[in-house]
């Protein structure tokens, strides 16, 4: 008997103009009353100071930062979020270990990744 294979299909990828690369420090969210995951990828940053004052040293001949000693507060800035189905987070899942895998056993690790790992 013989076994008959679907017909090939061709895929074209092709970016939207309003797509962006972001960078991502992380993701928050849950699941919707729809039964969908909600993910809110952000990153972290130290928030901006609202003014910041600068003195010039004529000694130095340096500009020096005077005036803030406010507390530093840290922002999560959700720069996009996402509503997908149980079972594409689950492929997207496995899709990500298996690259973030393969740069693993690439390349040696970065001074970042290093003191992540030992912590």
């Amino acid at each position: 008997m013989e076994i008959k294979k679907a017909p090939a299909v061709k895929i074209k990828f092709e970016k939207s103009p309003d797509h962006k690369i972001h960078p991502v420090s992380g993701i928050w969210g849950g699941a919707t009353p729809q039964g969908d995951i909600l993910c809110h990828f952000f990153v972290e940053h130290q928030e901006l100071p609202e003014i910041l004052e600068l003195e010039f040293d004529v000694k130095s001949g340096k500009t020096v930062e005077t005036g803030q000693k406010e507390e530093k507060i840290y922002l999560r800035e959700i720069l996009t979020s996402l509503v997908i189905r149980p079972d594409i987070a689950m492929s997207i899942g496995t899709w990500l270990i298996s690259k973030a895998e393969a740069i693993k056993k690439s390349r040696p690790l970065n001074t970042q990744e290093a003191k992540r790992t030992i912590q």
